[in-house]
C-alpha cells in the first residue's frame, strides 16, 4: 500500500458525506486538500444548505493507549497505511448505508404516526 504517493506530512482523512443514495466511492481516503475539493464540488451540486453527515479521521485518531492510559502515536508510514486501509474498506460504508435505511424507516413511521394522530383529533 505504500505505493500511494502521499507527500510526507500531509494530513490524511477518511470521509463520508451522505445525503442521497449513491454507490460507494472508489476510495474514501483523501488528503485534507483533496477533501476540501470534494466538499466544494458537493456544495456546487447540492447547495450550501444541503444536509450532511460526515465522519473524518486524521492522524490524531490513529492512536492507542498503553496499560497506563498514555496515548501512543505512530510514525507517518503507519498512519498512512492505517487510514488507507480504513478508506479502502467497504465495511464502514455498508454499515452507514444500513443505518441510513433504518433511520429513513423510523422517520417515515414517526411521520405517519404523527399524521394519523393529527387526523383523528
Amino acid at each position: 500500500m505504500l505505493a500511494h504517493n502521499i507527500p510526507k506530512g500531509t494530513l490524511e482523512v477518511l470521509y463520508l458525506i451522505s445525503n442521497q443514495s449513491h454507490p460507494p466511492p472508489k476510495t474514501m481516503y483523501y488528503t485534507l486538500s483533496q477533501l476540501r475539493q470534494e466538499i466544494q464540488q458537493k456544495i456546487v451540486e447540492q447547495g450550501e444548505a444541503a444536509p450532511v453527515a460526515a465522519f473524518i479521521f486524521t492522524r490524531q485518531d490513529v492512536v492507542t493507549e498503553d496499560n497506563e492510559c498514555n496515548g501512543i502515536t505512530y510514525p507517518d508510514g503507519v498512519v498512512h497505511e492505517v487510514l488507507i486501509g480504513i478508506g479502502d474498506s467497504d465495511y464502514i460504508y455498508e454499515m452507514i448505508l444500513d443505518k441510513i435505511e433504518i433511520e429513513i424507516a423510523e422517520v417515515i413511521d414517526q411521520t405517519n404516526v404523527s399524521q394519523e394522530i393529527g387526523e383523528t383529533k
